[in-house]
């Protein structure tokens, strides 16, 4: 029973020392209900000033959820679906082939190749 008891108190101050350092490392243009001077008094209240800092002040996260859909453009995951890139590659070959091509002219006319 007193092994029990003591997980509650070391989770509930391990919740506390999280909910205080994170009060105060929040963007305060993000933070929730109140100015985030004021959430970092409440987070100073052990338990329920956690909770309601959890609950009411948090920011809510900027990172979109894991399976939601994208809100700006996207951008194409395979090279080959990417016309501006294939565009580029087609526009690079040909500039290859065409020095080639003006190499091996130059080398059968008995010309100095250029490097």
């Amino acid at each position: 029973m007193a092994a029990a008891r003591g997980l509650v108190v070391l989770f509930l101050l391990f919740l506390w020392i999280y909910c205080v350092l994170d009060a105060r490392a929040a963007d305060p243009a993000r933070v929730r209900a109140l100015p985030k001077r004021l959430w970092q008094v409440v987070t100073l209240v052990p338990v329920v000033g956690s909770l309601l800092w959890l609950l009411a002040g948090k920011p809510t996260r900027t990172k979109p959820r894991r399976g939601a859909a994208p809100s700006g453009p996207t951008l194409p995951s395979n090279p080959d679906d990417d016309a501006v890139f294939l565009e580029q590659l087609r526009r690079r070959a040909e500039e290859q082939r065409r020095k080639a091509e003006e190499e091996r002219r130059r080398k059968d006319e008995g010309g100095e190749p250029t490097a």
